[in-house]
Formats: structure tokens, sequence, C-alpha cells
């Protein structure tokens, strides 16, 4: 039977896991999030001569989901043809999966314009290969010693393209107990048994509305890879806190962080190929209910 401790893929959740790292990278001074990923990516440097204009890519972009690179990931992952399921390769996902090197295929993307919200897994793969080339150290290496083991996690290897980038998108396989950890840290405002692992300003930030998708009411806003509830969502879900931060991955891994009531909920649903409403919603609101 599972329990807290049993590990499973954590789909795109595992882009809380590189904001962790990318916050420890920020308080290391290894960079900063204003700066541009230009600057980070000299082997990839052909892709920002032809054209210049992604030179003005920040880091900040890439963790909101802003980079301006065309890319689509509102199909589904999955389609059903000819009664059978299969990768929809209409999701330029699937597409990346399906190249060798996926640091190449991301950065050769045109450019759309930049602070257009436009939800990228790669972004999570841009940021690892950032922070292995400003550390000087594989991403597995810096991730295991600045993150994983002062959380005391024990994970498999993260997954890799066959040029050996490191997937910091959806390459993560976690326990439940362990994914519970990273949304503790970002709560804690990156503080851990008294140490500081993450920047407190970063984690606050990631934890704090930047972009909102529109005016109405109905529409969620980000942060850091979190999303928030727009103001008339909760009440429709009955969801009882001002102010929830929340990442749900269409696999069903979700993670949820109530502030004003010093709680981290995660919770691992089946939903395999995404084809259903991911049900961490439901039962983060059946369990707010509960103990209240």
């Amino acid at each position: 039977n599972a329990s807290r401790q049993s590990a499973r893929f954590i789909g795109k959740a595992g882009l809380l896991v590189t904001l962790a790292a990318v916050g420890i990278a920020v308080d290391e001074r290894l960079f900063s999030v204003e700066d541009s990923i230009y600057q980070y990516l000299p082997e990839f440097r052909a892709f920002f001569d032809d054209e210049p204009s992604k030179k003005n890519i920040r880091i900040r972009d890439l963790l909101t989901h802003r980079s301006g690179l065309s890319w689509n990931e509102i199909v589904p992952l999955w389609v059903v043809e000819n009664g059978e399921i299969v990768p929809n390769q209409r999701n330029t996902l699937v597409q990346m999966r399906a190249s060798d090197d996926w640091v190449s295929f991301t950065l050769e993307r045109r450019l759309t314009n930049i602070g257009r919200y436009q939800f990228c897994t790669a972004n999570g793969v841009l940021l690892a290969k950032i922070l292995e080339n400003a550390s000087g150290v594989t991403f597995e290496k810096y991730i295991q010693e600045r993150l994983f083991a002062p959380l005391e996690i024990i994970h498999p290897p993260i997954g890799q393209d066959q040029a050996g980038n490191s997937n910091g998108g959806d390459g993560y396989i976690l326990s439940l107990l362990d994914l519970t950890k990273i949304g503790f840290l970002f709560l804690k405002r990156g503080v851990w048994k008294g140490r500081t692992l993450v920047n407190n300003n970063f984690a606050k930030d990631a934890m704090s509305r930047d972009f909102q998708f529109s005016q109405s009411a109905t529409e969620n806003s980000i942060g850091y890879f979190f999303t928030f509830f727009g103001s008339g969502i909760q009440p429709l879900l009955n969801i009882p806190y001002s102010e929830i931060v929340f990442f749900v991955s269409e696999d069903g891994s979700a993670l949820f962080i109530a502030p004003e009531e010093d709680m981290v909920a995660s919770i691992f649903s089946e939903n395999p190929f995404g084809f259903n409403f991911p049900a961490g919603y439901s039962l983060f609101a059946e369990i707010t209910r509960t103990i209240r």
C-alpha cells in the first residue's frame, strides 16, 4: 500500500523542486532573477545570435512562464486515436521529448512576445542548465548537496535527455513527504530547521502575486511557478482561507500552502493521462473543511 514515504513520478510539480534549487543559487549569489539567461548559456549562443531579442529573456521570465518563446502545453499531452492512447504531437512538450537535446529544442523556438504567459515545463530544463553552468557542478550534484541532503530527501537520479541535460521540469521521483518538505520550505520563507536554504526574499516573491492572467475574478494569478486562485474561484470550491498558494500537475500531484493556517498539504491522486480534472482541488477543499 502507498504511504507518505512511497515515491512516484510527480510530473510538472517537479518545477517546484527546481524552483527551490534556484532560490538556493540566488542566496549564494550565483545569479539574480533579473539576469539575462543569455550570459549563463554560452554553449547555446547561436540561438541568441540568430534572434538577438532572446537576449532580453530574464531568469524571472522563466520562473513566471513569460519568456515569450513559442510553446503550446494547453492542448492535452495524450489523445485517443483509433482506440489507443498516444502522445499528442500538437503538444510542444511531446515534441521536445522526442528530440535529443531539450535545451536546444527550447531555445530555438520562435520568440513571440516576452511578457506573454505560456506555461512551459521546459523552463525547468533551462533553469537546470543555467544553474549547472553558474555553479560549475552538475545539476544533480548541486541539488543533492544543497537541497536534498538538508531536507533528508532520498531520490533516484533526475531524468535527463540524450544530450545529458537534467530534466528540471518533470524529471523527479519523490514521495508525498518529500513534496511536503518542499512546500514547508517555502512556507517558512526558505528556512529549514533554523538554517536558511532558499533566499528569504526569493521565497517571499515566489509566493507573491506577480502576474494576473486577466481582471476577471475567475482568473488565477501566478508567482514563481506557484499559482493563486482568482477571488471568484475559492468560493466555488468552498475553501475558507483568504490566500492559497498551489501547484497542481495534470498527472495528479498537487501541493497547497495556506500561510494563514501555517499549513502545507500534498496530494497524490491517480490521473495518469491527464484526461480528468485533477482531484487535488476537491481533495484539498475537503481537507480544509474537515480541520476547520
